[in-house]
């Protein structure tokens, strides 16, 4: 990945992440209008693995898409170290990113 697309994650999840997960697993899952479907591509070709869903009706004139990246993807983002630099940028979206990948990722991976 070369040093304007890591920026551009970095802005772009700053903002718009949401660093989670379902107890079992950890996610980081984006929520846009079907207006940015070409924003929400170009995350699959940067972080392999990630997914679009949708798309889903929130209300009578507005729909949406769910981008999110999960598992076994989400391990190698994290191991990669694509997110360094998120605390030089945003105290809170880094501290919602490190929860999610201790909770997930700091424990040893089971065989």
């Amino acid at each position: 990945m070369n040093d304007f697309d890591r920026g551009f994650l970095i802005g772009f999840f700053t903002r718009e992440g949401h660093f989670g997960g379902d107890g079992a697993q950890g996610q980081i899952l984006l929520r846009m209008s079907t207006d940015h479907r070409d924003l929400l591509e170009r995350l699959c070709l940067l972080l392999p693995g990630s997914m679009i869903y949708g798309p889903y009706r929130r209300s009578a004139t507005s729909e949406y898409l769910q981008w999110s990246i999960r598992g076994e993807a989400l391990r190698v983002v994290v191991d990669s170290g694509v997110f360094e630099g998120l605390e030089e940028v945003s105290a809170d979206a880094y501290g919602r990113y490190s929860k999610m990948r201790d909770r997930y990722f700091a424990r040893p991976r089971r065989s």
